[in-house]
């Protein structure tokens, strides 16, 4: 009895008290806003990836925290992975979302970026048994395997030019077959420093992938982004497939008057 109430005030004097905290979020707040600071405003060259984590840092603990739909294009990939699929996540960036959210759905992941730092990041911070990050030009190189259940393309369809993102998506449609699910997002309007394309609204994006998929389901979300929250995001999800079926495995149902 003695040895429990000895490691409770132990417990309760390490791990517990408003101070304490206080102290360990002020800390992670300056380490994030210096780190935005260096990569995004004083750097030369901002860089090719976003660290994910600062994200949901300031969800959790920022006095202002910045809108829960920048999660959304993660999530609304996750829906679709059902347990056993192998995942291809095409321009992975920092691996965040491939590790929190497709990892514990799918049987193998292979989650691929052109940009070295990257998959670099992703491996140090994001690794998991279940994922190889792979340094790979999704335009100029073959996939890692011939079929996946689901491939992601999730906030990089803007970083290729029209040309490359034809022969991405002939890649994309011959590996997913008949039965196989297309998902992803892209901001819509002239966002992107470093954009190759830009689309102008959702039909602009349905009529890019109606060539390659018989069934496109896509929808348009506005939220604000920036730490001031000064502009105006719009968002296109995407859900492209062979067969109607596979736009619901997630556990949507169709209805018919």
């Amino acid at each position: 009895m003695w040895k429990r109430k000895i490691q409770n005030t132990l417990v309760r004097v390490g791990g517990r008290g408003a101070r304490r905290e206080q102290f360990l979020i002020k800390l992670l707040n300056y380490h994030f806003r210096a780190k935005q600071r260096l990569e995004w405003e004083l750097s030369s060259e901002p860089p090719h990836f976003y660290d994910q984590r600062s994200t949901v840092y300031s969800l959790a603990f920022d006095s202002s925290p910045p809108s829960s739909h920048t999660l959304d294009r993660a999530a609304a990939a996750r829906d679709v992975i059902v347990d056993g699929d192998k995942v291809l996540d095409i321009g992975c960036g920092d691996g965040f979302f491939t590790r929190r959210f497709y990892c514990d759905r799918a049987s193998q992941i292979d989650a691929i970026d052109v940009e070295e730092s990257a998959i670099d990041h992703a491996q140090r911070f994001h690794a998991d048994p279940k994922i190889v990050y792979r340094k790979l030009d999704a335009v100029a190189e073959a996939f890692p395997q011939s079929q996946y259940g689901v491939v992601v393309w999730n906030g990089a369809l803007g970083h290729f030019s029209t040309d490359d993102t034809a022969v991405v998506m002939k890649k994309v449609s011959l590996a997913l077959g008949s039965r196989g699910v297309f998902v992803g997002s892209e901001s819509l309007g002239l966002e992107g420093h470093d954009h190759l394309q830009f689309f102008p609204d959702e039909a602009a994006v349905q009529g890019l992938f109606l060539p390659y998929f018989q069934y496109v389901a896509t929808r348009t979300v506005s939220y604000p982004i920036g730490r001031r929250r000064g502009f105006l995001r719009q968002e296109v999800f995407w859900r492209c497939a062979n067969e109607r079926e596979s736009l619901t495995r997630d556990g949507w149902h169709w209805a018919a008057q």
